[in-house]
């Protein structure tokens, strides 16, 4: 990805990697676009030093609302709920601006760690293959950052794992229901909504993930 074509732009969250507040990047391969897109990146407004201040203090939050033991006993069992209602995080009322300076720190500084992620994340996704028998179709070519597969056992699945402590994730499983609001009509697009009805998104980013699907440990 980003590897081919004139430029490439890629997002970056709290749930992405490398785990960073919102934001986004950009891969130019076509050196002519440069100079437009600095033009363009300089019209957008800095942000607040109080805009600066809360970014910080809410990704030191998010950060250890992640961290297993509380994310376990209190921000899925408790805070997921309200977070979906209230958005805690701020993640739906974002506002167009340069990039956060803290953001930038943060990113540039997780890059270093991007090879030894890379590790975690194939370790996992062989785990995965292997305990769904899958194991001849490795392919670690890819980073698997987003491990899917299609299945009529979602649900099953979820509450398997779940029980282990580990989160399964039907993402993007709500894509029809969204493009509902812009006029899609069901049926439209059938392959779409068969995909959306069977996607499971499995995680690769628990270290030690094969001790997990073995025992269960946390």
């Amino acid at each position: 990805t980003g590897t081919f074509g004139d430029f490439a732009m890629f997002s970056y969250g709290m749930a992405k990697f490398p785990s960073v507040r919102d934001g986004g990047f950009m891969i130019v391969n076509a050196k002519q676009f440069i100079s437009r897109i600095e033009v363009e990146n300089s019209l957008l407004s800095s942000p607040s030093v109080w805009a600066e201040i809360k970014n910080l203090i809410t990704g030191l939050v998010m950060s250890f609302l992640g961290k297993p033991f509380i994310y376990k006993n209190l921000t899925k069992p408790h805070l997921k709920g309200v977070e979906s209602k209230k958005d805690l995080s701020g993640k739906y009322a974002t506002k167009e601006t340069a990039a956060f300076r803290s953001n930038k720190y943060i990113y540039f500084k997780k890059l270093n760690d991007v090879p030894q992620r890379l590790v975690v994340l194939k370790e996992s996704a062989v785990a995965w293959m292997k305990e769904l028998g899958m194991a001849e179709t490795v392919n670690l070519e890819c980073n698997y950052f987003m491990f899917p597969i299609l299945t009529e056992k979602r649900e099953e699945l979820i509450r398997k794992y779940q029980e282990k402590g580990i989160e399964l994730g039907a993402h993007f499983s709500k894509s029809i229901v969204w493009a509902t609001e812009f006029g899609y009509t069901s049926g439209d697009c059938p392959n779409a909504e068969l995909v959306c009805k069977r996607v499971l998104a499995l995680p690769t980013y628990y270290k030690a993930l094969s001790a997990r699907l073995n025992n269960g440990s946390v």
